[in-house]
């Protein structure tokens, strides 16, 4: 079975070390040479429940931060097998949605209603997303998101090129043929494989690490290795490294920017009003609303669509894919 829940085991308390919510590494940087400005390293996949349910912070830390850092997503495939391969799907899609119950407890996000297909593999998706980073493409944050939207909210996952067509169809200024061809080449096979070996390379801090659950994020057994939980972010900047592994709070991710980088202006990342964040963005899940927006009121131009948990709200248009399910619960609907 592939176990898509990333829920870690969490014994005692915070190990020394941790300051405010996040770890310190005590090397200024991972060459030991303090940076100029400040970069974060943000370690994921496409399908982790973990890291969709972080995503409304990310975009606002995002929002915060503005131009400032270097930001470089490396993806660790979660689902760590071949595109198509699954057992016994009827059961595996039972068992998904009993693992995805314990991670939505906390994290509010939304799930499909149904779940068309389980995830075989993240590594085609992993691909897609590193194929929208090539120069000229500039869309990475987009596919990403189409992604994740593609197994949490319309339950027909991107794990296969055919799916991951359907999921990018339409994002502006993405070709997507284009898109499907760089997939498929060495340059971002080579990139991606190479982001599965970094995450296997954890910093210290996070080995042996244990605290309260429900998702401190210590380092993962992997085979005969260890890997970063997914999400964590691992930010260097002048005054040293801070790494924020698994479920953890805004502030906490303010805090570690502050500590390695003190001089950063940080604003609040907040935006006005639900129309105000779908004009950024083109969902927003209730969390997306309640952290992004100062009102945290739905947006009014917008479309509806019904998951298991709730309701998120699309550009018009975007919604009609939800008629492609065959659950027969989600809906578009103007609001």
């Amino acid at each position: 079975m592939n176990d898509i829940s990333e829920t870690s085991p969490a014994i005692g308390h915070a190990q020394p070390g941790a300051a405010g919510g996040f770890l310190v590494e005590r090397t200024a940087s991972r060459g030991g040479t303090a940076l100029a400005g400040f970069e974060i390293v943000e370690y994921t996949d496409p399908f982790c429940p973990w890291a969709w349910g972080t995503e409304p912070k990310l975009r606002r830390l995002r929002l915060a931060l503005g131009a400032d850092p270097s930001w470089r997503r490396v993806f660790g495939i979660l689902v760590d097998g071949p595109a198509g391969v699954l057992d016994d799907p009827a059961a595996e899609i039972e068992e998904q949605y009993g693992r995805w119950a314990a991670v939505i407890a906390h994290t509010g996000a939304p799930i499909p209603a149904r779940l068309e297909w389980p995830v075989s593999s993240s590594w085609s998706a992993s691909w897609a997303v590193k194929a929208a980073e090539q120069p000229g493409l500039g869309v990475a944050d987009a596919v990403l998101r189409r992604l994740r939207e593609s197994l949490f909210l319309f339950g027909r996952p991107g794990d296969s090129v055919r799916a991951i067509a359907e999921a990018v169809d339409g994002v502006p200024d993405l070709d997507v043929e284009s898109l499907l061809d760089e997939l498929e080449g060495d340059a971002v096979r080579i990139a991606v494989q190479a982001d599965w070996e970094e995450t296997r390379s954890p910093l210290d801090p996070v080995i042996g690490l244990s605290e309260p659950p429900p998702h401190p994020g210590g380092a993962a057994p992997d085979g005969d290795r260890l890997r970063y939980r997914f999400p964590t972010l691992v930010v260097r900047g002048p005054e040293g490294t801070a790494i924020v592994p698994g479920w953890r709070s805004y502030d906490t991710y303010v805090d570690a920017v502050r500590y390695v980088a003190p001089a950063t202006a940080i604003s609040d990342g907040l935006v006005p009003t639900g129309d105000d964040a779908l004009d950024l963005f083109e969902t927003l899940t209730q969390v997306d609303i309640d952290t992004l927006t100062a009102t945290r009121q739905p947006p009014t131009r917008a479309a509806r669509v019904e998951t298991r948990n709730g309701p998120v709200w699309t550009r018009r248009g975007r919604g009609a894919r939800a008629r492609t399910s065959a659950n027969g619960r989600s809906r578009e609907a103007a609001v």
